[in-house]
């Protein structure tokens, strides 16, 4: 898969790009929600692990964005954040997936992998 990774923490942005391109997939960073954004408007992605609190565009507005434009990738669309309630209910309000912070490699990959059965069944 080919993932955008959204966050402007250099060690978690290494860390995740590492983990996932050690299982085979294709990773970019991006350091700020503009960033992203610029890269989401010129290539295509398999899924975006955005974390909430951006420089420029945070990650909330980053995901109404591509809910409102790209719908496409919007369910493969994966917020991470230590501020869990806020998020949470803008979760469960929008139909984004979550990732609290810190999380579990495993958590990760599991979320990786519910994007990966999204983008095989056309979601």
């Amino acid at each position: 898969m080919r993932i955008l990774v959204a966050d402007d923490s250099d060690t978690l942005s290494a860390l995740v790009s590492d983990i996932l391109t050690s299982e085979g997939h294709e990773v970019d960073v991006a350091r700020t929600g503009t960033e992203a954004w610029q890269k989401l408007s010129s290539s295509t992605y398999d899924a975006i692990l955005c974390d909430v609190v951006l420089p420029g565009i945070d990650g909330l507005r980053l995901y109404r964005r591509v809910a409102d434009l790209r719908l496409d990738v919007v369910s493969r669309f994966v917020l991470m954040s230590g501020r869990t309630e806020h998020v949470r209910r803008f979760a469960e309000a929008t139909g984004a997936t979550f990732l609290a912070k810190p999380f579990q490699v495993g958590e990760l990959l599991a979320c990786v992998d519910r994007c990966d059965q999204h983008h095989r069944n056309g979601v």
